[in-house]
């Protein structure tokens, strides 16, 4: 009998599916997917199925939210939908005068801004610092003017304080090209030109 009822009202037909996600929630997995994060993490990430956001949320909802980004995102080809995963990552890195960088609010993206970087920015990044090598080398001996350095700038003495500023003015590079983008390809040619 309590299966009958939501909220002490009975369920009819022709009453709608009540929502699984807030209005917020919605908007963020569906920028996430536009972004291309795995659609199966998405999924989990939000607790709902994956054609919950691509059939509903992405098809019908998001066209009534009259949100300038997600209709942006929306445009980009599927094909090329790292492109929107760029566009929020160098918005988030200060990668300088990039299009339609106004259309993104920090606060309101930083869920969508960390999932992206969990998800597809970080484990490139950290593959380049595998395949470079570079954590041995970080921790060799440590002179006088490393010290010195790490205290004018603490991600100096990281690997990721290292490859970070090179990624990101690749990513702007790819950014900015005519064809689809490819962070796979970007990371590929940043671990060659470190290991020659």
């Amino acid at each position: 009998m309590r299966d009958k009822f939501i909220n002490n009202q009975p369920l009819s037909s022709n009453m709608p599916t009540p929502r699984k996600l807030t209005a917020v929630q919605e908007r963020d997995a569906c920028l996430a997917y536009l972004c291309a994060v795995d659609r199966e993490y998405v999924a989990k990430h939000w607790h709902v199925s994956y054609y919950l956001v691509r059939d509903l949320i992405l098809r019908e909802r998001s066209l009534d939210w009259g949100d300038p980004l997600a209709e942006l995102y929306r445009k980009t080809d599927q094909r090329d939908r790292e492109r929107n995963a760029l566009h929020l990552i160098l918005a988030f890195n200060d990668a300088g005068d990039l299009p339609h960088m106004d259309l993104i609010d920090r606060e309101r993206e930083k869920t969508v801004y960390d999932v992206v970087k969990s998800q597809i920015y970080n484990p490139r990044r950290d593959a380049i610092i595998q395949q470079t090598s570079l954590n041995r080398y970080l921790h060799a001996d440590i002179t006088g003017l490393d010290l010195l350095l790490s205290d004018v700038n603490p991600a100096w003495r990281t690997p990721e304080g290292i490859i970070d500023p090179l990624l990101i003015a690749r990513l702007r590079q790819e950014y900015g090209s005519s064809h689809p983008c490819s962070m796979d390809e970007v990371c590929e040619e940043l671990t060659s030109a470190l290991t020659i």
